[in-house]
């Protein structure tokens, strides 16, 4: 007996995850558009008594956050630890090494570049980015360790590239991070997709028969026409439909050219499509 549906299997059903990265690039002017942050922080006093300024507050947040491990006199000092934003394993002194410096002296000044998970996607792709400054006419790339650089070789702070973060923290060159003026930062973004395969198999004398309202006799009792209803007739198959339980339509593939169903042979369409 023919049908007109069948039911796909869990063992029909596949997903590929396929890693993607993507090129961003942002002017400066464009920042608050696409929710780009430039933040300043600065290492003021702070008393018991009295208001904290906001730079101060920065300031802090991320020395907390991403260098309290790295500095000497620490509260861990020489104790193992792990840390979930370590982006290199190699051994200190190493060139894959990934050299943390934050600046402890009083009014020591650092800024920072945050991008928001909907621009930069997983995270910053590694050896990817890019800043340009107008103040200086400098350019500063990252060493695919967390490390950014000048062009000069001359290091000017870190890219914590799972969020998104950009810390100038250098204090020797004179342009930053006062007068630190991006003209364009560009970075490859990492996403994941997920790749959907549904294997829909029709036996043989499924699907062998028309449901077009153009094969039905015209003023008649719903009958099909002559034409369709000889031995010789062969539905072509235009699409394949994915629908849920309830009957609804989800997921529709178009074949390329019309394909006519084999009378005597099974045969599977796949259909894909990316989430």
């Amino acid at each position: 007996m023919s049908r007109a549906y069948n039911t796909l299997k869990a063992s029909d059903i596949s997903t590929t995850p396929i890693k993607l990265k993507y090129l961003v690039g942002i002017e400066a002017a464009d920042f608050s558009a696409y929710g780009i942050n430039v933040i300043t922080g600065s290492n003021g006093p702070v008393t018991i008594t009295g208001s904290v300024k906001q730079d101060t507050i920065n300031f802090r947040t991320i020395r907390q956050l991403y260098y309290q491990n790295y500095l000497t006199g620490s509260l861990l000092f020489s104790a193992s630890y792990w840390d979930s934003n370590q982006q290199s394993t190699a051994f200190s002194g190493s060139s894959d090494y990934e050299n943390r410096y934050f600046p402890t002296e009083s009014n020591a000044t650092i800024q920072v570049i945050s991008i928001p998970p909907i621009v930069f996607g997983e995270q910053i792709s590694r050896n990817s980015l890019t800043i340009n400054d107008d103040a200086t006419f400098e350019t500063y790339t990252d060493d695919g360790n967390g490390n950014i650089y000048d062009s000069n070789n001359q290091k000017a702070g870190n890219v914590i590239y799972s969020q998104g973060l950009i810390i100038i923290t250098s204090q020797n060159l004179s342009a930053i991070p006062k007068d630190f003026q991006i003209s364009i930062i560009s970075f490859l973004a990492e996403t994941t997709i997920y790749q959907k395969e549904h294997r829909c198999h029709i036996s043989e004398n499924d699907f062998n028969y028309t449901q077009n309202l153009s094969a039905v006799k015209i003023g008649g009792t719903g009958s099909l026409s002559d034409n369709v209803t000889g031995s010789d007739f062969r539905p072509y198959t235009t699409c394949v439909g994915l629908y849920n339980e309830r009957n609804d339509l989800l997921v529709v593939g178009k074949l390329s050219r019309p394909y006519p169903i084999p009378p005597n042979t099974d045969m599977t369409f796949v259909v894909r499509y990316d989430t």
